[in-house]
C-alpha cells in the first residue's frame, strides 16, 4: 500500500468512527496524559486507538509518533506522525471544528513526504506529497496574494499570550480563533485565511507536521522566531523549545513586512524605541 493511501484510510477510519461514536462531540473524560502532561481525553484515546489498529494491520514495521503516546520507535525508516483529535477541547465541547492530523515522514521526523488532515465533522480532506501539491478533496488548491486591507488573520489565544499578539493582529480587517491548528493551517492553504499566528505559545510539532506541508505545496509557508524575535523558515523538529513564536503566511513575499512589525512590538515590550 502507498504511504498516502495508508493516511488516506486512517483518516477515513478515524472519522468513520468518531462521527459514530460522538455525532455532536464530547468523550471528555480524561483518560490519561501525553508525554507533555497534556491531558488525554476520552475522544483522544478512541481516536488513537482506532487509528493505531489500521495502522497495524497494514504497516506493522512503521514507526508512531503520537500526541497521546509519545514515540514508538520499532526501527523503520518512516514514521507515522499522529494527532488523532486536532482541537480536542472543540470536540468535547461540542464546538463542531476538530480533525485528525496525520504525516509520514522518512529519515528524520522532520522530513515529512506525505501529509493528510480530515476535518472530522465537515469530511472535508487536505493532502499533500512532497512536490506535487496540495488537494482538497482531491482538488488542487492555493494560497491567494495578501491585501492586507482585505486580510483575515487567525491566531492561537489562552491567557497565556493575549498580550503577545500586539500590532501583528491589529493589522488586518478581520481576524479569527477557531481553536484547531491543523485546519486553520489548510485554510491559509486554500486562500480562505491569510496568516496563521502562534505567538509565546506555540504548538508542538506534531500538531503541525501535516499542516505544514500541505501550507507549502500550495505556495505557502511557516515561520519560526527565536531569541526575541529572529525569524527564519520553520524547520520540524521534535524538539519542545525550539522556537518561540510561529507564523504561517499564505503570501511569503509579505513576510519581511510581517516579521518588521512583530520586531517593533518587541522592541516596544523591552523598552526600546
Amino acid at each position: 500500500m502507498k504511504e498516502i493511501e495508508l493516511l488516506f484510510r486512517i483518516a477515513r477510519g478515524v472519522r468513520e468512527s468518531i462521527i459514530e461514536r460522538y455525532p455532536h462531540g464530547g468523550g471528555n473524560a480524561v483518560v490519561g496524559r501525553g508525554p507533555d502532561g497534556t491531558p488525554t481525553f476520552e475522544i483522544d484515546a478512541a481516536a488513537e486507538d482506532i487509528a493505531r489498529r489500521i495502522l497495524d494491520e497494514n504497516a506493522p514495521e512503521m514507526n508512531v509518533l503520537s500526541e497521546e503516546t509519545g514515540l514508538l520507535d520499532r526501527g523503520s525508516d518512516s514514521t507515522l506522525i499522529i494527532d488523532p483529535i486536532d482541537g480536542s477541547h472543540n470536540a468535547v465541547s461540542g464546538i463542531p471544528l476538530f480533525s485528525v492530523s496525520l504525516a509520514i515522514s522518512r529519515g528524520s521526523v522532520g522530513m515529512v513526504q506525505h501529509a493528510v488532515v480530515a476535518d472530522i465533522v465537515r469530511g472535508t480532506t487536505y493532502h499533500a506529497s512532497l512536490g506535487l501539491g496540495a488537494f482538497r478533496d482531491g482538488v488542487p488548491i492555493h494560497t491567494r496574494e495578501m491585501v492586507l486591507e482585505e486580510a483575515t488573520f487567525s491566531s492561537y489565544l489562552s491567557r497565556f499570550n493575549m498580550g503577545a499578539n500586539g500590532s501583528l493582529l491589529s493589522l488586518p480587517n478581520k481576524g479569527r480563533y477557531l481553536g484547531c491548528v491543523s485546519l486553520e493551517m489548510c485554510l491559509v492553504a486554500q486562500g480562505s485565511l491569510d496568516l496563521l499566528a502562534m505567538l509565546s505559545r506555540p504548538p508542538r510539532m506534531i500538531d503541525i507536521a501535516a499542516g505544514t506541508l500541505i501550507l507549502k505545496e500550495a505556495g505557502g509557508n511557516t515561520y519560526g522566531s527565536q531569541n526575541g524575535g529572529k525569524w527564519g523558515e520553520y524547520i520540524l523538529t521534535n524538539e519542545a523549545d525550539d522556537i518561540d513564536d510561529l507564523i504561517s503566511l499564505g503570501d511569503p513575499s509579505f513576510a519581511p513586512r510581517i516579521f518588521d512589525l512583530y520586531r517593533r512590538k518587541v522592541d516596544t515590550e523591552v523598552g526600546g524605541e
